[in-house]
């Protein structure tokens, strides 16, 4: 497969899974509370809670794609770190599909408990990972200029985003949080605009040739 089809299909798969999880959650906000917030899968219940979480990990795979193919299109550049970055974000972010998946087993947790706070610092800790490569990645395709002069600081705003304003934010509650989440998602699919827009453009350019 050519860079431009890889582009597409990452296009394609940031695009719905940013504009899906943005959604999501937004719906999550206004979801009647199912169970008191001292259980874990508030506002859901333990059942609902894990249907939900096995649909984000399925999400977060879809997502590592985009960064992968973000990556193997070339439109981080093709340098030392948009190399490390490039793969190390795909890894994190499909390991998060892996948690989010995992954690779905532990729906009806009361909260706040030692298991609880264990399942919270992992996310802490995964969320910090993939901050710091997507801005490292956003470092290389801005330096990279493959994409426009615009569109190539698309994902170093992912990245940044979700270190400020995004991780002190995610702490404020659970409105706040969804909110945060749903920006930042929105970002991915902006990202993924833009790899379809290069895709496009870069088949015109065959074909003119």
């Amino acid at each position: 497969m050519n860079s431009e089809r890889i582009a597409r299909a990452g296009g394609w798969a940031s695009v719905i899974a940013g504009v899906f999880g943005a959604a999501a959650a937004v719906v999550l906000i206004f979801i009647p509370p199912a169970v008191p917030e001292t259980v874990f899968s508030h506002p859901l219940t333990p059942e609902g809670h894990l249907l939900v979480q096995v649909v984000f990990g399925v999400h977060h795979f879809v997502a590592a794609y985009g960064l992968w193919a973000f990556w193997r299109a070339g439109l981080g550049g093709t340098g030392r770190l948009a190399n490390i970055t490039g793969i190390g974000s795909t890894v994190v972010f499909a390991l998060f599909g892996v948690w989010e998946i995992v954690v779905g087993a532990f729906g009806g947790e009361p909260y706040p408990t030692p298991t609880t706070d264990v399942i919270d610092g992992v996310y802490g800790t995964l969320s910090l990972l993939i901050a710091v490569l997507l801005v490292l990645f956003g470092v290389a395709a801005a330096r990279a200029r493959v994409l426009g002069p615009v569109t190539r600081w698309f994902m170093l705003g992912f990245g940044v985003f979700l270190i400020v304003p995004g991780l002190p934010l995610l702490s404020m509650g659970f409105v706040v949080g969804r909110l945060v989440i749903a920006a930042w998602l929105l970002i991915l699919a902006l990202v993924g605009w833009t790899m379809l827009q290069w895709s496009a453009q870069a088949d015109e350019r065959i074909v003119a040739v």
